[in-house]
């Protein structure tokens, strides 16, 4: 994929689009333990809090960042106490406000964060098999518990999918056929899909995003980066007509945390500098700025990141 991607660079087919969403990890608890899932590198953060420093928080984002978007994720956000407040409080100071879910709460839940101002939901369906659902969580579930799971998430996704964007996320490992059924799904729903890469299995994934892509029989329209964040994108179509994109990172990184990182030196660095998480840890809002480590270039307190070297290099990057 990464060469299909230069060769659209090459010919002129990739635009740059501005990072302009601050993603928000809730808090650790899922119904769900995914193997491969990295929480957004961390795994015992406490509750976020809706209250006046959380505010103060995406202000600042909004006002020294340009940031437009709000992405709140987990754990699995739904189930926070607070979802619907914390949807409220994002949108009464003018983002848009995404969620990535499960799709295991109740359906009600979800329509009240649709009634408090919820722009858009990613649903994380990973495979249609009970049994290849069982068998990524930590430790193994059953068949019979995976069918109910999925079943829930197909309940939900054909539920919402009328009132606002719905969008299916699916991770792709070292196999494509899930992900292929999926492919067919959203085509047949007319829902948006993007595959993705598991982070620490990167190559065997974008092994089988290459096959995807070649027994869907799809080209590329074009692609996009993402400035200030390693993330980017192809936008593919098939002879039927279902576009999807599929989600890539490239090497970009934030020179005051990332020169002389031992994990990038060794290749151990699998998302780059993605961009900014805010996160509750020993009871202070902190900005995550690393999935990987955790020293005090890549995970420093609200109040210490807005003045710090890192924010500075990424208001750079954003203005490049």
């Amino acid at each position: 994929m990464q060469i299909l991607f230069k060769e659209l660079l090459n010919s002129g087919r990739v635009t740059t689009v501005p990072l302009t969403d601050i993603r928000v990890k809730l808090h650790v608890p899922c119904q769900w333990k995914c193997g491969f899932c990295h929480m957004e590198g961390n795994h015992f953060s406490q509750p976020i809090e809706n209250d006046a420093a959380f505010s103060s928080a995406l202000t600042n984002f909004r006002n020294q960042f340009g940031f437009k978007e709000v992405h709140y994720t987990g754990g699995e956000p739904s189930i926070h106490p607070q979802i619907v407040g914390l949807i409220a409080r994002a949108k009464s100071l003018g983002f848009e406000v995404k969620m990535t879910t499960n799709g295991q709460t109740d359906p009600a839940r979800y329509e009240e964060c649709l009634s408090a101002g919820l722009s858009e939901i990613n649903v994380s369906l990973h495979t249609l098999d009970g049994a290849a659902l069982g068998a990524i969580m930590n430790p193994v579930k059953n068949p019979a518990w995976g069918e109910r799971a999925i079943a829930r998430q197909l309940a939900l996704i054909e539920r919402l999918r009328t009132k606002l964007p719905v969008k299916i996320n699916t991770a792709v490992g070292d196999n494509e056929t899930e992900a292929l059924k999926i492919a067919g799904l959203a085509f047949s729903q007319g829902i948006s899909w993007r595959p993705m890469i598991i982070l620490e299995q990167s190559e065997t994934s974008y092994a089988s995003l290459r096959r995807i892509c070649t027994t869907l029989k799809a080209v590329p329209i074009d692609a996009s980066i993402t400035n200030g964040s390693s993330s980017c994108r192809i936008n593919m179509k098939t002879p039927e007509g279902f576009t999807f994109n599929v989600k890539l990172l490239r090497e970009f990184f934030i020179p005051s945390m990332c020169e002389g990182c031992e994990l990038h030196a060794a290749g151990k660095c699998y998302e780059y500098a993605y961009g900014p998480r805010i996160e509750m840890d020993k009871e202070l809002l902190q900005i995550r700025n690393c999935v990987h480590k955790s020293t005090s270039n890549a995970v420093m307190t609200v109040g210490n990141y807005f003045n710090h070297q890192v924010a500075r290099d990424l208001l750079s990057a954003l203005r490049a």
